[in-house]
């Protein structure tokens, strides 16, 4: 049985880094599905007590990353509130060291979002434990470890199948480009995500947000994007409304 997971957000900041950017470390525009899938991977190793065998080593962290895609299907983003990006200077202290140094980091500056993931609940516990065990401790960081988060709400939700006129749906979360047939809002951007197998790819999502200029600043604000999905897509809606396609 599908169901999802909800997360609700209050944050101010956050970074979440472009991988091979250099000098100045960019963040994505929203938390990618590789950074959910770290959040969530954490949380299963609080909650369930298995943290010291998924840090043992690399090859059994990659081993967790791919038991957690049999389980979870989908990580999405519906961004609530207007989204600014800018730079900062951080200085970095090692004390082991007694060294310091200086790097640019990009910040995304917001002040609310909900994370979804699709989850098999049946193999979910039979490879972890009960779902519901999940909610009592949520991540309080979305991003680098300054990316302090508040949860304000975590809940267990049904889903449907449902079916589209012409595939015609509208969304408020983020979604694989590849999924998408026609669109005529939005951004498009390169997010991280985790493979089958466990290893991190770039792929294109459309994101529901519309940027409005103002003087040198960029302003990316929420809204809903009424698509059609390819056919071949699967249509789920959230019992909240909110509408996930996958593949």
């Amino acid at each position: 049985m599908l169901k999802a997971l909800k997360i609700s957000y209050l944050i101010t900041f956050f970074s979440s880094k472009i991988p091979f950017s250099y000098q100045i470390k960019l963040s994505h525009i929203l938390p990618p599905p590789s950074t959910l899938y770290g959040v969530l991977a954490k949380n299963i190793a609080l909650n369930y007590n298995i943290y010291t065998e998924a840090a043992a080593s690399h090859e059994k962290y990659v081993d967790f990353l791919r038991e957690l895609k049999e389980a979870v299907y989908a990580a999405r983003v519906r961004p609530l509130t207007p989204i600014v990006k800018s730079p900062s200077l951080i200085r970095q202290v090692r004390f082991e060291k007694q060294t310091s140094d200086a790097m640019v980091r990009e910040y995304v500056r917001t002040c609310s979002f909900e994370t979804y993931f699709i989850i098999n609940t049946e193999v979910f516990e039979k490879t972890f434990g009960k779902l519901t065990k999940l909610i009592a401790y949520p991540s309080d960081r979305i991003g680098d470890s300054e990316s302090l988060a508040t949860v304000t709400n975590a809940e267990i939700l049904s889903l449907e199948h449902v079916q589209a006129p012409t595939n015609s749906v509208v969304l408020d979360t983020y979604t694989p480009l590849e999924l998408i047939r026609d669109f005529s809002k939005g951004t498009v951007a390169m997010l991280s995500d985790v493979t089958p197998e466990g290893s991190i790819v770039r792929k294109q999502y459309l994101m529901p947000l519309e940027v409005i200029r103002r003087n040198d600043l960029e302003i990316y604000t929420p809204i809903k994007l009424a698509v059609k999905v390819k056919e071949v897509t699967k249509i789920l809606r959230v019992k909240d409304g909110t509408i996930i396609p996958l593949k």
